[in-house]
């Protein structure tokens, strides 16, 4: 089978990114993926474990070039990995804050990186947001208090409640409670 057939459901799931961890685990070998990668002017090496691929498909169409970046850390961080805090909040177009570093709940410890925050837990991804695997909403917003200042807190906050993941009485407890930090 040609590697662009192994390759494409991968590149599909993962907005345009190939995990090379994900591509090992489908069956592709690493050195053969970066071969591949390096004679291939469809495609960019982005970190040592993330490619992207701008193959002439019709799905190139669907893909989401905003998240890209977020998608590349998360790809990076292995398996297990998952959004957290802030990056959900983002994901979720909770509040106006947005920022060039990715909030990454992983099991194990990771490289320094300035655009990524990572979040060491043995805590499992219980949700997933624009398909990829997350916190959950209500926990995001508990894991975001201390990164973001309170106006952005407080316009996540809101559109939360008026989406009805938090109750009124929820907002102004964790308003309250931002402030108080």
């Amino acid at each position: 089978m040609p590697i662009e057939q192994q390759l494409r459901p991968i590149w599909k799931r993962w907005n345009g990114v190939i995990p090379i961890w994900e591509a090992e685990q489908a069956g592709v070998d690493r050195e053969t993926l970066l071969t591949w990668a390096q004679n291939n002017p469809d495609t960019d090496i982005v970190t040592t474990e993330a490619i992207a691929w701008y193959p002439d498909y019709p799905e190139t169409e669907s893909i989401n070039w905003e998240i890209i970046p977020h998608v590349f850390s998360l790809a990076s961080a292995g398996p297990g990995a998952y959004l957290w805090g802030p990056s959900v909040l983002e994901f979720a177009e909770l509040g106006t804050w947005g920022s060039g570093i990715t909030f990454i709940a992983t099991p194990r410890e990771q490289p320094e990186n300035t655009g990524i925050h990572w979040t060491v837990t043995d805590k499992k991804a219980d949700s997933s947001i624009l398909g990829f695997l997350s916190q959950n909403i209500r926990d995001a917003i508990l894991s975001s208090m201390r990164f973001l200042d309170g106006d952005k807190y407080v316009e996540a906050l809101e559109d939360a409640n008026s989406r009805g993941i938090i109750t009124d009485v929820e907002r102004l407890r964790l308003e309250k409670a931002k402030y108080r930090q």
